[in-house]
């Protein structure tokens, strides 16, 4: 088994979040000039409903001063004794996340799941530029989503370092408003399992996500992701043990609606993906949609505004 030592995986994140920092100071800068010579720039908002497509990352972050809470849960499929189960509960995936917007362009937060495996993550999402015309025209948005996830699941006859346990995610997000009403991103990703089943097997595993977002009222919209693994694994790392079998992982596939009341977004999915951490969302995915493994997901979100804005004085 393979594996990297995690401060080179948090030094690497640090360096470049430093230079996304860098970047954001200038972008103010120009922006001041900008204003100075009486120009003015659009941005693009609301690209995305909330800050999560459906499984995947949106380019939206919440603003600045502002808490975000969102319960994330996932029903048994529809293959696995579905009635017998009670309509998929006995056997759901639950995900809890807490973050918040220190400025408008950086967010961190922490969210952990119930199963599959039981885990626990940090993150750090952050926009580099934002879609915009005028005095400053970007075609469209770049935001970068860092996390860090820890399996806290147990292993009675596995032995390896508690260093093990940690998998690495980073995604950088690109994403279009077309229209009012379309808008759609493209999520290159790479994720770093400290370890892995096999020899054979590779810590690194990279896919591409795509999601899109089609506006139907004020309130509603329609929402579909896919994510495309380029070197999937041929294991479940989810279940580490000597006797290990192979297991062929799927590419995730969601659709839903997105619904917004107020400061709530509920969005309501069926997805082939029972896993809500990254890594296992991303890379295992052991259920088809073929083969009936569909779940009733719904992700609730709930924004707090712990520091208002300052509005302008007047002169």
């Amino acid at each position: 088994m393979r594996k990297n030592k995690i401060f080179k995986r948090i030094l690497i994140m640090g360096v470049f979040f430093f230079a996304v920092g860098q970047a954001q100071g200038q972008d103010d800068l120009l922006n001041m000039l900008e204003e100075e010579q009486g120009e003015t720039t659009e941005y693009a908002f609301a690209t995305f409903k909330g800050t999560r497509a459906i499984n995947l990352q949106s380019s939206e972050l919440p603003s600045k001063g502002v808490l975000q809470y969102i319960f994330m849960h996932r029903f048994g499929s529809f293959s696995d004794d579905f009635f017998y189960n009670n309509l998929g509960m006995n056997t759901a995936e639950v995900a809890l996340q807490l973050d918040y917007g220190f400025t408008d362009w950086l967010n961190a937060g922490v969210f952990s799941g119930t199963a599959y495996p039981r885990t626990y993550t940090g993150f750090l999402k952050y926009r580099i530029f934002r879609q915009s015309k005028g005095a400053k025209n970007m075609p469209f948005s770049v935001v970068g989503y860092s996390a860090m996830t820890f399996n806290n699941e147990r292993y009675p006859d596995v032995q390896f370092n508690e260093s093990d346990r940690f998998s690495f995610t980073n995604q950088l997000i690109l994403a279009r408003k077309f229209t009012q009403r379309f808008s759609l991103e493209i999520v290159p990703t790479h994720v770093h399992f400290n370890i892995v089943s096999r020899e054979s097997e590779s810590n690194d595993i990279f896919s591409v996500g795509t999601a899109a977002r089609f506006k139907i009222t004020k309130q509603l919209s329609l929402s579909a992701e896919y994510i495309a693994q380029i070197n999937p694994l041929s294991t479940n790392i989810t279940r580490l043990g000597p006797d290990i079998e192979d297991q062929k992982n799927y590419n995730a596939l969601s659709v839903g609606v997105d619904i917004e009341t107020g400061g709530h977004v509920f969005q309501i999915f069926l997805t082939n993906s029972r896993g809500v951490a990254d890594p296992f969302t991303i890379a295992q995915t052991p259920g088809s949609w073929e083969n009936g493994d569909i779940h009733i997901g719904f992700n609730i979100s709930r924004v707090f505004t712990i520091v208002k804005p300052k509005l302008p004085q007047e002169g």
